[in-house]
């Protein structure tokens, strides 16, 4: 046998992911009462890009942003800030 270990995928699992989704919806719903609008207008499809300007008013903003979006997000960060 070999010793190589096997290759993890880099993107966690689907399930994970939608796992922690939800009970981050719920907590937030709860304790902020947060609400999302406009969310049909988000392109629900896997093709093609897309691009989120918040402006961040809290350390939350990540957490927040990616509820509501059904994709794999990336974030970008300047390090001036």
């Amino acid at each position: 046998m070999s010793k190589i270990p096997a290759k993890r995928d880099k993107y966690p699992l689907p399930i994970a992911v939608e796992t922690v989704r939800l009970i981050s919806l719920a907590i937030s719903k709860v304790f902020w009462r947060i609400k999302f609008h406009n969310t049909k207008n988000i392109p629900r499809d896997l093709e093609g890009g897309l691009l989120i300007a918040p402006n961040h008013q809290t350390y939350l903003d990540p957490i927040w942003v990616y509820l509501p979006i059904k994709r794999r997000l990336r974030f970008m960060a300047w390090d001036k800030a």
